[in-house]
């Protein structure tokens, strides 16, 4: 989806684990897992293994969803025709997420 420029990625870098993998047991105390599949994407002719899927914002993962939610309210916003109760709507949206995000960046700093 990333590569196809469908969505906006935001958050924080995932853990990079695109190789299936099985257990297999080699005694009562060790098993290993063994990779058995791989996924490679289409379009990069790439996997994410070991690297992650990189987002497009880069934010801590407590901030996030708020992050995307204000990238989403502006693009409402822009797309709003002059209807004043909408834009009205969006605009007190908009100024409670970005209080609640200055609230949870303060908070992370601490």
């Amino acid at each position: 989806m990333q590569a196809q420029k469908r969505p906006t990625v935001v958050g924080e870098i995932t853990g990079g684990g695109a190789h299936g993998t099985h257990p297999f047991r080699l005694n009562e105390h060790f098993s290993a897992s063994i990779p058995f599949s791989y996924s490679v994407n289409p379009i990069t002719k790439t996997d994410w293994e070991g690297k992650g899927v990189q987002p497009d914002v880069k934010v801590p993962k407590e901030q996030a969803l708020l992050e995307a939610q204000i990238a989403s309210i502006k693009m409402m916003l822009s797309d709003v025709n002059n209807k004043s109760d909408r834009t009205k709507y969006l605009n007190d949206l908009l100024t409670r997420r970005e209080n609640e995000l200055s609230v949870m960046q303060g908070n992370l700093k601490k």
